[in-house]
């Protein structure tokens, strides 16, 4: 009897130290390039970023933003533009985005 309550003891402190299940949150995928470009004597003039985001977060950015209205696959240039810097606008109080 006293082995099957240390046994239990030894259960009941083993679950109550287990550390707390994982809590999933959504990752971002993204595809970066850098394209490096030189003027004719050698200089760096320009560096180029592309920046793609996996399928899933691309097709919930076309939804929330209301983009590709007449679903062909590609933005017209008021569309492209209305992106631009959009995940560079943190909202109020999130201090992520700081240096």
């Amino acid at each position: 009897m006293v082995r099957r309550i240390l046994q239990f003891l030894a259960l009941a402190v083993g679950f109550w130290g287990a550390p707390p299940p994982a809590q999933a949150h959504p990752h971002i995928f993204i595809d970066a390039g850098l394209e490096l470009i030189h003027d004719l004597s050698g200089s760096l003039v320009e560096v180029r970023v592309t920046w793609r985001y996996d399928e899933l977060y691309s097709l919930l950015l076309l939804q929330d933003y209301g983009l590709d209205q007449d679903f062909d696959g590609a933005l017209t240039e008021t569309e492209i533009a209305d992106t631009l810097g959009f995940d560079l606008n943190w909202g109020a109080g999130f201090e992520g985005g700081s240096p």
